[in-house]
């Protein structure tokens, strides 16, 4: 089962998009502590999903204390750390969702149709971030005592074609341990969360 961003600076659990799947519920405590105690709200996770043998959600820099890495680290056994290869198209992507609100562009979403500006500086402060991010995981796994299995994707190469996304959703299934099939929402990688079986 996939979930959304349940360690998003904003409560999400109820949001269709990047909400918590399947009805879940997690104490509210656990829920509020997330970000100075997130194993609290990972073992929550974990314990609604006993049977499951696959429970994911999205990780964004921006949504933990990179000092408290070592934690989602010591909890996941797999690892898929998406890229972009493009940094300026990725900033210039998130610039565009942020100014329009629209965050998904598969058949069925959402459409805009806004123009933005970038400035420089921020782009170049923004780059900077998230390759110490990517570096920051880099170290945390290579210092891990038990690192989780990784799969490095870019969205350029991965994603961006049909054909690669089916290729790519037959590379996770394998690497996750699943059985393979074909799926309506194959399309739409990253795997849409609110999957019932990833």
């Amino acid at each position: 089962v996939m979930h959304g961003e349940p360690f998003h600076e904003q409560d999400l659990r109820a949001s269709r998009k990047d909400g918590l799947a399947r009805n879940v519920t997690v104490d509210d405590e656990a829920f509020r502590r997330r970000r100075e105690r997130p194993q609290e709200l990972l073992d929550a996770l974990g314990r609604q999903h006993a049977n499951r043998h696959v429970v994911g959600f999205k990780l964004f820099s921006k949504h933990l204390d990179w000092k408290r890495l070592d934690t989602f680290l010591d909890w996941a056994t797999h690892l898929i750390l998406l890229r972009r290869d493009d940094a300026f198209a990725q900033y210039v992507s998130i610039c565009l969702a942020q100014a329009s609100n629209v965050w998904a562009a598969y058949p069925g979403s959402a459409k805009h149709d806004h123009v933005v500006s970038v400035d420089a500086a921020l782009f170049d402060t923004w780059s900077k971030h998230e390759a110490a991010f990517v570096a920051t995981v880099e170290r945390a796994l290579a210092k891990a005592a038990n690192p989780p299995g990784v799969l490095h994707l870019t969205y350029e190469r991965d994603l961006c074609a049909p054909h690669a996304r089916r290729n790519t959703m037959r590379r996770v299934e394998r690497f996750l341990g699943v059985a393979t099939g074909a799926r309506p929402d194959a399309a739409h990688l990253p795997i849409k969360q609110h999957a019932v079986d990833v």
